[in-house]
């Protein structure tokens, strides 16, 4: 049979078109003119299939960068959410699809692969767990670590891998109970397993809390537990005690009248597994400075039991954050602790002459106060927070018997503290409640970004109002400036102390509704523009716990205003008398213009430690009503009415403008 071919001749066109009966168009003849109509082949939809999943390592990857490179070139990315949850669209053509997450927060890479679907959906989810199966089975199918084979294996490979993975998986399986965790369930897969991330109930996110704290606890980075994985080794042992939920740690604050150090341990101390174990050893009442100047000597604490015992080595005898780990020799600050005979363990040698820590190890000393030089000898209190990864004594940097400490001291003796007279300006609107709820000392861990460096700030509020910033001056009778509160009570507000004079430091503070304290960011001087750092995605941030009334307060310091007044009110045009009223509760009204308490959007307060005639403003702001709504009260350092600002829409006669 002969292929089918068009004849191009010219009689071959002519005898064609009469036997289709056409005729050439005219106007006289068109509309009884037949129409060709050719026929289209239908076009197939391609099949799509959804890959979703949970990126976690315990706690839910928050910002993750998801990327997925699938067969035929074919690649797609997407974000992962609050919750770890992330999905995406490839044809199901395209399956099987390598899986990576990076970045976010918690911050780490992991790998997984998404399978055949079943029906149009795929599930890969993104942990240390599954990616320990995945890394055994590119081993086992193609030779190469499983960062090299996601950059580079072709289609090929990553159907060996997805072919390899449930072998892999029940090895996996079977290493995990050896060493003594329990399993989700029988047959757990950790690529499709469902997983509520963070939450303290779920099993499969209490699996990967267990395995997170027992490379905690042997020293180890998840990098090189997945490379003695895939080289034939066992899991991290599982600890004997049970993680805490996401985020929680022990209190070691120390009260007003203790001295030495309250600190948490974890790690296998003894024999004995722990976590988060906490301790308290009283402290000597004196100290002596050390042979170097700026140093103090080595001072130590006595455990409780025998050979138990803290030394902290050449303290800086300054407020500030100083790494710590070089040794004796470089003067720098060294922490050793011990818990019997040839059982101390200390931090010498984890910081390299490079300034770079070991793999593994932090160890870094927060000075929030210092006393006084006296000669060789020292009269009042050092204090600070402490935070180490240890290794045993005499034995080789980052090996599995290290444990983690940190905690907080106070050596010396306490020196009484002579009340500051209150100023006789300066009380201003959120006086009482700086005194009464924010007043103390706060610890502020920042960055530059999310998984960027964290540097610690001292930072602390007085009676009287005045802050201080890393030992230095904020705002105080000396140095005139802002204090301001802005947000929406039923979620949270922000506080921030911020000087007048310009290019200085200002710290934002932040409380959630709940109560809980999440300070927002830090600025830091510097040429050209300074730097911001935030705080909010990093842990290990303390506030005073006054601080859990700190939204309360707000409608709090504002019935400390109240008032009724008649005010000369100007609106479209006509000027007439209306009636301010700021209530107990917090609450206030302008004429027939009610504003309740939880509509509180802002207080600016110049009146503390602000400049000679300068004025407080309280705020309100209220959409609920499906219109946008206004008010704003500014007052003297006599707390009295200067003028009112108000809005009861946004049409042109709907501002309203008060004076006495």
């Amino acid at each position: 049979m002969k292929p089918f071919s068009f004849t191009t001749s010219a009689s071959a066109l002519a005898l064609g078109f009469a036997a289709l009966g056409l005729a050439a168009c005219n106007d006289q003849n068109t509309s009884t003119t037949p129409v060709l109509t050719i026929p289209t082949t239908p076009t197939t939809p391609v099949a799509m299939t959804t890959v979703s999943g949970v990126a976690a390592t315990g706690a839910p990857i928050s910002g993750g960068a998801v990327a997925l490179r699938c067969a035929n070139g074919t690649t797609a990315s997407t974000t992962s959410a609050a919750d770890g949850r992330w999905s995406a669209s490839v044809p199901s053509s395209a399956l099987p699809c390598a899986v990576q997450v990076s970045g976010g927060t918690p911050t780490g890479t992991f790998y997984s692969i998404a399978r055949s679907a079943s029906g149009t959906a795929s599930t890969a989810n993104l942990t240390p767990i599954g990616d320990l199966a995945l890394a055994s089975a590119v081993n086992a199918a193609v030779g190469t670590a499983v960062d090299a084979w996601y950059a580079s294996a072709t289609d090929a490979q990553r159907q060996q891998v997805a072919d390899g993975l449930n072998t892999a998986i029940a090895s996996l399986r079977t290493a995990l109970a050896n060493a003594g965790y329990s399993l989700p369930g029988e047959g757990f897969d950790p690529f499709t397993a469902a997983i509520t991330a963070g939450a303290a109930t779920d099993a499969y996110d209490q699996l990967l809390e267990a395995y997170k704290q027992a490379l905690a606890d042997e020293g180890k980075t998840y990098e090189s537990a997945r490379g003695d994985y895939t080289a034939g080794a066992g899991v991290a042992a599982a600890p004997t005690t049970t993680p805490p939920p996401t985020g929680e740690t022990p209190d070691t604050s120390l009260s007003a009248s203790e001295t030495g150090a309250r600190f948490a341990t974890t790690g296998t101390v003894l024999g004995t597994a722990e976590q988060n174990q906490l301790r308290y050893w009283a402290g000597p009442g004196s100290v002596t400075t050390g042979s170097t100047a700026g140093t103090l000597d080595e001072v130590t604490l006595i455990g409780p039991d025998a050979n138990s015992y803290l030394n902290f080595r050449d303290l800086p005898d300054a407020v500030g954050t100083y790494d710590c780990g070089y040794g004796f020799n470089d003067e720098k600050a060294n922490i050793e602790l011990g818990f019997a005979a040839n059982n101390g363990y200390n931090t010498v040698g984890t910081r390299g002459s490079n300034g770079t820590f070991t793999t593994g190890f932090r160890c870094s000393i927060t000075l929030t106060k210092v006393g006084e030089r006296n000669g060789s000898g020292y009269t009042g209190a050092i204090e600070g927070s402490f935070d180490a990864q240890l290794y045993r004594s005499g034995r080789a940097v980052n090996q599995p018997d290290s444990i983690s400490v940190k905690g907080n001291f106070r050596l010396g003796a306490a020196t009484p503290v002579t009340p500051t007279p209150t100023p006789t300006v300066g009380k201003g609107i959120l006086g009482s409640a700086l005194n009464t709820v924010f007043a103390g000392d706060y610890v502020l861990k920042c960055s530059a970004s999310p998984g960027q460096a964290v540097q610690t700030f001292a930072f602390s509020i007085a009676a009287d109002g005045s802050s201080r910033f890393n030992g230095a001056p904020l705002v105080d009778a000396t140095h005139p400036g802002v204090v301001e509160t802005e947000g929406i009570l039923s979620s949270g507000i922000t506080m921030e102390f911020s000087p007048s004079a310009s290019g200085s430091a200002y710290v934002v503070l932040g409380f959630r509704s709940d109560g809980s304290f999440v300070p927002n960011s830090v600025h830091v001087p510097g040429e050209p523009y300074g730097q911001t750092l935030t705080c909010f995605s990093n842990s290990g941030n303390t506030a005073p716990a006054g601080t859990s009334r700190a939204l309360q307060s707000i409608p709090q310091a504002v019935a400390a205003l109240a008032r009724t007044e008649t005010l000369n009110c100007r609106q479209g045009g006509a000027t007439a008398p209306q009636t301010l009223t700021i209530n107990s509760d917090g609450s206030a009204q302008l004429g027939a213009q009610s504003f309740a308490a939880a509509t509180l959007f802002n207080i600016t307060d110049r009146l503390l430690f602000g400049a000679e005639g300068q004025k407080g403003t309280v705020q309100y702001s209220d959409s609920s009503s499906g219109s946008f709504r206004l008010l704003a009260v500014d007052v003297d350092a006599d707390l009295k009415t200067t003028g009112v600002i108000a809005a009861v829409g946004t049409g042109p006669n709907d501002s309203i403008s008060c004076t006495p």
